[in-house]
């Protein structure tokens, strides 16, 4: 729509105001309101931000259970992406308890495992982390016990709420007061909390119990620092220990390697390396050696070559790895982005196909397509992933694969139902011969999102809530495979909010489990 004559008649407005003798004019002072909160976010130049009214319509009640209960040490990096999206975003806050809200919001930030994220958001923050509850999880995300338990000393105003007597137990038995802990304890029961996993820890780090709890994604910070005690150091430590056993250290990189960084990781290796005899520096090794050791150095070997470029070493370590794979590629992620895709095709096609949807590289998926055999299946596959990830079925066909496909039979047109819901999802328009061949069909491939949770995440979007529904939809993704139809509605869900980025990395990957 044309605006240019209103735009013409304000100035035209301004301009005879302005030419006009000035005249005696009253004036009217008015008190400004309060200015509305904005809080600051934490992100970076690779992740994808929400608008500044993602908290819209949401409350904080409802903001601060989401964040207690978001995935946020998911294996998944779409989902830690999504997660990160949803807490370190900058923007207006939820309505209501905006202490409750902060302090949730703090403590989501401290699970996402991210030093350099959570120093950019104190920094950015600064008041959120001096209340007494943001400095006792400061420290016992950071191992130090005698920061929380010092500040646990100074409260003297509700000193016998469950918050503060759990954690004098746990500094009690520490500074080996065990009759205080105990004590401590009972009180806590008596007074009426309950927290089973709480109190089966406690009684091992007094010496009652030996088998701990089940990990829970709803450990907090206390609970998280109580297992780590018992183990004797956190598996992070273990593996920066040098002196700590290769196989031991080689293991913990693989169980804590999302909260390893980059240089943390190759100072690990650079130490695996090499035999106690070997001189450092002078003994060279080439893939063929690093492959025929199993063990820890020729785990560490790979790795120093694929940080080198070498394609082969990075699918050959991933296979090491124990699952780890994604979580691997996600840290080495410049690395893995510089080796050419030729070899990557060859080493590993599908593991560096599902690497460059990761990091959203659409160059790389190009350069994939290219490097395999030209009209293969698995060159088609990448085509889709492509199209997903660069918004290219916004309004667009089908596609001739996806209808032809669609008339076969057996497992191909199962995949081809799957592929032609999730184009649709993305904004596909079907063809005659699409909607003949989906009519009536149903969808039971895989796990369900329930009616109920899909009400509670259409209604996210209906409202504008962004990031409810960024981490109602994360949830959802945290979990073994989801149905067609399910997984469908979430990435139309998504892309009709806005969210085509996370919407086409969804679907794009899944695109490329045909592979």
């Amino acid at each position: 729509m044309k605006r240019y004559p209103l735009k013409l008649a304000l100035c035209s407005a301004l301009l005879s105001c302005a030419a006009s003798p000035v005249l005696a004019q009253d004036v009217i002072t008015e008190t400004l309101g309060a200015a509305t909160a904005f809080d600051a976010g934490a992100l970076t130049s690779d992740d994808i931000s929400l608008p500044s009214s993602l908290w819209q319509n949401t409350s904080s009640a409802r903001a601060v259970s989401l964040l207690a209960g978001a995935p946020s040490r998911s294996d998944d990096p779409i989902i830690r992406a999504m997660v990160r999206a949803a807490i370190l975003s900058p923007g207006v806050p939820p309505t209501g308890d905006r202490e409750a809200f902060e302090a949730a919001r703090l403590e989501a930030v401290m699970g996402l495992s991210d030093k350099k994220a959570l120093d950019t958001f104190l920094s950015r923050n600064p008041a959120l982390g001096q209340t007494p509850a943001a400095r006792v999880d400061l420290a016992l995300s950071s191992g130090d016990w005698q920061a929380a338990c010092g500040v646990s000393d100074e409260i003297t105003e509700g000193r016998a709420a469950p918050q503060w007597a759990r954690l004098r137990a746990v500094c009690h038995v520490l500074r080996d007061e065990l009759p205080a802990a105990e004590l401590t304890q009972d009180l806590l029961q008596s007074s009426g909390y309950q927290d089973r996993s709480y109190d089966a820890l406690l009684s091992i780090m007094v010496g009652s119990r030996r088998a701990a709890p089940p990990h829970s994604a709803e450990d907090d910070n206390l609970i998280r620092f109580m297992r780590s005690h018992i183990s004797g150091q956190s598996g992070k430590s273990v593996a920066l220990d040098p002196a700590a056993a290769k196989d031991a250290r080689i293991t913990a990189v693989w169980e804590n390697l999302t909260e390893l960084t980059e240089s943390e990781l190759t100072a690990i290796m650079s130490d695996l390396a090499f035999d106690e005899a070997d001189i450092a520096g002078s003994s060279s090794f080439d893939l063929a050696t690093a492959m025929a050791k199993p063990g820890p150095q020729g785990t560490a070997q790979l790795y120093q070559l694929a940080r080198s470029g070498n394609a082969k070493a990075m699918a050959e370590l991933s296979e090491r790895s124990g699952g780890k794979a994604t979580q691997l590629m996600d840290v080495m992620t410049d690395a893995v982005s510089a080796m050419p895709v030729d070899q990557q095709a060859k080493a590993n096609l599908k593991l560096f196909a599902h690497a460059a949807v990761a990091r959203r590289d659409l160059g790389a998926l190009q350069g994939l397509y290219n490097a395999v055999e030209p009209g293969s299946e698995k060159q088609a596959r990448i085509a889709l992933a492509a199209d997903a990830l660069g918004n290219g079925y916004s309004g667009g066909a089908l596609g001739k694969d996806i209808d032809a496909r669609l008339q076969s039979s057996g497992l191909a047109i199962h995949r081809a139902r799957r592929d032609a819901s999730l184009a649709l999802a993305l904004g596909a328009q079907l063809s005659d011969a699409a909607v003949i061949a989906l009519k009536d069909q149903s969808f039971s491939d895989g796990r369900t999102v329930s009616g109920g949770d899909r009400v509670v995440i259409w209604s996210a979007a209906n409202n504008g809530s962004l990031a409810e529904l960024t981490l109602l939809v994360a949830e959802a993704l945290n979990g073994p495979k989801l149905d067609t139809d399910s997984l469908a509605f979430l990435v139309a869900t998504l892309s009709a909010s806005g969210q085509a980025e996370f919407a086409g990395q969804i679907a794009a990957r899944d695109f490329l489990d045909g592979l």
